[in-house]
């Protein structure tokens, strides 16, 4: 646990933030997240579509169920299909515009693409035109009101397990990365069961990290036993904001890995679930990460156990291994100070993973 913290707790519409030094932590609902999920469930997307939070569900349905042909629904529907824009690309959209009602591109499409090749400046564009549109038809302002005190409930019980248990000084010296950053955990009730770890830098050269969950419901959150001992929670928001991290580092070393990566993809079965070379170098290296976080804050043998069985069952049954290959990472900072000057060694463990499988 980090010690000797400043604590800054302030509620306005609920946001909660913890304050370390350069590196400000924020538990909140994000409006521009929510809408974006609520209208991909109104246009089938199966991976927001999840109904295990029943209540907050009902909610939705019962005030946009008449939008469900809404052009910006259409245009979603469409955009699935055609250019394959779901999972993530939605999250990297929602954190690249404004807040409601203007939802403005913080940097202009034409001038700067969002972080995500699968849309283009046009489809962006036109998605958040009728995203305007979309939030006065369907009356969302409205909506959301009656929903403040639901939202503002989430970040109290979210905040109570992450503002004092996230060690981001520990992230930020394990990447050697220091940027000038904010950190930023969005509690996604209607994201369904996904989490998603996307980052932005504005103008003034302000990266945002994201750690976007939708896991829980208002039972779970409800439950006397959600604390900092249930297990999964504080990987969780680890993994989503290693993403940040390690995805800029994979991107700019593809050259060096992909090849390998689409190899393992396609002799290895258990990689089914990320079904890209590109998507399993993120995978792989952010779970890495976990095991040496839980390592450096003294994890229970119980803890190691019970993400390793979840990291094999889906499809990184060789984890283990990667870990291990890190400690060379660790063990010489003087000469590998920042993550990214050691991916060109990354290149060896992939190629070795590749021809033993």
């Amino acid at each position: 646990m980090m010690r000797n913290l400043l604590l800054t707790v302030y509620c306005l519409f609920g946001c909660f933030a913890f304050v370390q030094g350069a590196a400000p932590l924020t538990v909140k609902v994000d409006k521009r997240v929510e809408l974006l999920s609520i209208a991909c469930r109104l246009a089938d997307y199966e991976e927001y579509s999840n109904p295990k939070n029943q209540l907050y569900v009902a909610d939705i349905s019962a005030h946009f169920e008449p939008y469900k042909n809404h052009p910006l629904i259409e245009y979603l529907r469409q955009l699935k299909k055609e250019n394959g824009i779901g999972y993530d690309a939605i999250a990297f959209m929602a954190v690249s515009i404004g807040q409601p009602p203007a939802f403005d591109p913080i940097i202009p499409f034409s001038e700067k693409p969002i972080p995500d090749s699968r849309w283009s400046a046009e489809s962006a564009t036109k998605c958040v035109a009728l995203l305007q549109q979309f939030y006065d038809d369907a009356h969302c302002a409205e909506f959301f009101d009656t929903q403040k005190q639901r939202y503002e409930f989430y970040e109290r019980q979210i905040a109570k397990i992450y503002l004092h248990n996230v060690d981001l000084a520990w992230m930020e010296r394990w990447f050697g990365t220091y940027e000038n950053a904010r950190y930023n955990i969005i509690v996604a009730p209607g994201n369904g069961t996904h989490c998603y770890g996307p980052k932005y830098t504005d103008t003034r050269g302000v990266t945002d990290y994201y750690a976007i969950t939708g896991l829980f419901t208002d039972k779970e959150l409800d439950s006397a036993a959600f604390s900092i001992d249930t297990p999964y929670l504080i990987p969780l928001i680890v993994h989503e904001f290693s993403h940040s991290f390690v995805n800029t580092v994979v991107d700019r070393n593809l050259h060096r890995l992909g090849k390998y990566a689409d190899q393992i993809v396609r002799r290895s079965p258990e990689t089914d679930t990320y079904n890209h070379g590109e998507t399993l170098l993120y995978e792989s290296l952010v779970r890495a990460v976990v095991y040496k976080y839980l390592k450096a804050h003294h994890a229970s043998e119980e803890t190691f156990k019970r993400q390793q069985d979840w990291d094999t069952s889906q499809g990184f049954p060789w984890i283990q291994q990667l870990v291990d290959y890190l400690d060379q990472y660790e063990q010489h900072r003087d000469k590998y100070p920042t993550f990214e000057s050691f991916a060109k060694k990354l290149q060896k463990f992939y190629k070795r993973m590749a021809e033993n499988l």
